[in-house]
């Protein structure tokens, strides 16, 4: 090991243990541990406590791994994750959002933002700016989810997926 780490803890916690998490395997092939997940705590016990101690981080918004902003399948590279970063710092500093997440689909990029901020699109210059910067960052075609920010929205498309049965033979 480079830092030369006997342990290395994470933020997983009570709720995410209940959602389709990718990296979990990751993070078992590795050791790491997950104290809130093992102590059951949920987000919202977390934030009272953050609360309790007065600590900064009580309200911030959760920040998911960019990697999360990419379908299942769809490979990763530090140049899509640099785009992604630049994509989402750009929005931010332009009209800041609370919560936003930019999905790669490749040329496009969908844009989520939380279910109260919507509005904040809703001007054409500003539409004009963020439609500009991510085509200058190599995405085709920029679009606006409707729906809005909601956590494991990747996850949606995996429902709908038919799953051939590991049980037929093979003939």
């Amino acid at each position: 090991m480079k830092h030369h780490l006997n342990v290395i803890v994470d933020g997983t916690n009570a709720d995410d243990m209940n959602t389709h998490r990718p990296g979990a395997l990751a993070l078992a092939e590795e050791n790491v541990i997950s104290p809130l997940a093992d102590a059951g705590l949920t987000k919202t016990e977390i934030r009272t406590v953050a609360r309790m101690f007065d600590l900064p981080t009580a309200e911030k918004p959760s920040m998911a791994c960019l990697s999360s902003r990419f379908p299942y399948g769809q490979e990763i590279t530090e140049k899509k994750i640099h785009r992604i970063a630049e994509a989402e710092k750009f929005i931010i500093k332009l009209i800041g959002p609370k919560v936003l997440r930019v999905r790669d689909h490749e040329s496009i990029a969908r844009i989520e933002f939380g279910r109260n901020e919507r509005r904040l699109l809703f001007d054409e210059k500003i539409l004009d700016l963020i439609n500009e910067k991510l085509k200058s960052l190599g995405f085709h075609y920029v679009t606006m989810d409707l729906l809005g920010y909601r956590s494991g929205s990747m996850d949606e498309v995996l429902s709908r997926k038919i799953v051939p049965s590991m049980n037929k033979k093979s003939k």
